[in-house]
């Protein structure tokens, strides 16, 4: 384990690197004596579904039973009640939460913590910034017995730290948001950027002019409707998908499969884009929602993608398609080619035009 300076240094360096949390957690659970760690930022009690964020260096399993024996209620989880208390940099043991006998007789305790072997937890909520609560949990086994009263007066002195570096990389991100927000303003692509909850976070100039001129989709209550309920429920099931902590979707160029006919016959169309986030980042979840309109305009300028980044005639028609809101299956139907040619294709025109990504080549074709 890393000394209690050096493990100090190392959580503040997380703010910039966050794959650094691999290291951190597990030195976090050996200077609180135990054989796991987990950090959690929730904007609720109910978790998973109100987790912010969820970093761990283990697998504990068996979260539906967990839920199912009241796991996320303080009335019958004492592990739960870290909620009602206010952020500090106190160190709780189960035996602070809860009596002897209430834990002996916890079905929770009995069962579940006794077969993942975490019947003892340090647990310390430790702050709340920008409407989440952060928490840290130390998860002991039976060999390694109850929470005494060094290992949380370690565990107490790094809090301060923890929370000063989450807030810095919130911080940090929130600046990354606003760079992808300016972006989007000055490339014009009618576009919102949506939070992991699927709510509305931006919505750039020409996707408020669009929002003016159509009843197709609207906003509500912070979210992107739909006129259809079945284009509604096909957003909310796409952003979900995209945006769950538990398993975002990734494929070729970072674009989701979710193309999403607002109206038939080639009209309007939504194009949700997972944002790229580091691995342990803080807001995990973020989408962008691309929105084509024909109307409006919105094909691509061919002739001048083809000669400004020395694209074959192919390769422009198959930027034009796609920037017109096509996914690249539809895009192969269109052109007449197969789908492995629109591949090689791809993998030419993210080399020609310096992007990885079709969100880029999107945004980059706008541009011209």
């Amino acid at each position: 384990m890393a000394s209690d300076e050096n493990l100090i240094s190392l959580i503040g360096k997380t703010a910039f690197d966050p794959s650094l949390w691999e290291t951190v957690l597990p030195s976090l659970a050996e200077l609180g004596g135990g054989w796991g760690a987990q950090l959690i930022g929730s904007h609720t009690t109910d978790l998973p579904t109100g987790a912010a964020y969820h970093l761990s260096n283990f697998d504990a399993g068996k979260l539906s039973d967990w839920i199912e024996l009241g796991g996320l209620e303080s009335a019958r989880n004492p592990r739960a009640r870290i909620f009602l208390k206010s952020p500090s940099s106190e160190i709780f043991a189960d035996r602070d939460l809860a009596g002897e006998q209430e834990i002996r007789r916890n079905p929770l305790y009995q069962t579940i913590y006794a077969e993942v072997d975490v019947p003892h937890a340090a647990i310390g909520l430790f702050g709340k910034s920008h409407g989440v609560n952060h928490t840290l949990t130390v998860c002991r086994s039976n060999t390694q017995g109850a929470v005494d009263n060094m290992s949380k007066a370690r565990l107490s002195g790094v809090l301060p730290h923890l929370m000063a570096a989450i807030e810095l990389r919130q911080w940090l991100e929130i600046a990354g948001v606003k760079i992808r927000t300016d972006t989007l303003e000055a490339v014009g692509v009618p576009s919102a950027l949506v939070d992991h909850r699927g709510r509305i976070v931006y919505l750039n100039s020409a996707a408020e002019a669009v929002l003016k001129t159509t009843t197709r989709i609207y906003v509500r209550d912070g979210k992107l409707c739909a006129q259809s309920l079945d284009v509604e429920r096909s957003i909310e099931t796409a952003i979900a998908r995209a945006t769950s902590p538990f398993g975002r979707l990734r494929n070729n160029g970072g674009v989701s499969r979710f193309t999403l006919p607002v109206e038939p016959e080639g009209g309007m169309t939504l194009r949700i884009a997972p944002l790229p986030d580091e691995p342990y980042g803080l807001n995990t979840g973020g989408v962008a929602i691309l929105i084509f309109d024909p109307s409006q305009g919105s094909r691509a300028p061919t002739g001048r993608t083809f000669q400004q980044f020395g694209l074959s005639r192919a390769e422009a028609r198959l930027v034009d398609a796609i920037v017109s809101g096509m996914s690249p299956n539809e895009a192969a139907d269109n052109n007449g080619v197969s789908i492995l040619t629109v591949r090689n294709q791809l993998r030419s025109i993210y080399r020609k035009m310096g992007v990885n990504r079709l969100t880029d080549v999107i945004i980059l074709s706008k541009k011209l």
